[in-house]
C-alpha cells in the first residue's frame, strides 16, 4: 500500500505542468496511479480472500493502463 502512495506521489510529479499535448496522457496516469492504491485499500477491507483478489487484479490492470501511459509519454 505504501509503496502505491509512492507511485501516485511520483506520477503526480512527473506529470505536473505537462506539455498540451501530454495533457491527456498526464490525467490518465494520475488517475490510473491513484487507482491502484484505492483499488488496494478497498480489497484490504473486504472480508473473503476472493473479493481481495479480484480488487489486487483490477489494481494490477492499472498498474498496466500506468506503464502504457509512461511508455507513450516517452515517445
Amino acid at each position: 500500500m505504501n509503496d502505491a502512495v509512492t507511485l501516485y506521489a511520483a506520477t503526480c510529479k512527473v506529470y505536473t505542468r505537462p506539455a498540451s499535448e501530454l495533457k491527456k496522457v498526464a490525467s490518465k496516469a494520475i488517475a490510473e496511479a491513484q487507482n491502484i492504491f484505492s483499488k488496494i485499500s478497498e480489497g484490504y477491507c473486504r472480508t473473503g480472500s476472493t473479493d481481495y483478489l479480484q480488487y489486487l487484479n483490477i489494481a494490477l490492470a492499472s498498474s498496466v493502463e500506468l506503464h502504457s501511459c509512461l511508455l507513450s509519454s516517452l515517445l
